[in-house]
């Protein structure tokens, strides 16, 4: 018989990001339940900031 495979608790990962009125970045929060997750997050967000993938960011969000 298979053995059952114990569920871990899914931890969530959230990035927030608060824009001022004009569209700049002002606040960038990370919320990760442990330091490997907290790693994660900021190597996920550094590569999102980079700025050949800013320029594709934008014209998701462009009207």
């Amino acid at each position: 018989m298979a053995k059952a495979l114990r569920k871990e608790p899914s931890s969530k990962l959230i990035v927030y990001l608060e824009f001022s009125k004009t569209g700049y970045l002002k606040v960038v929060s990370l919320n990760a339940a442990t330091d490997t997750d907290q790693v994660t997050l900021e190597r996920a967000l550094h590569r999102i900031l980079k700025p050949i993938h800013l320029s594709w960011i934008r014209r998701l969000f462009k009207r």
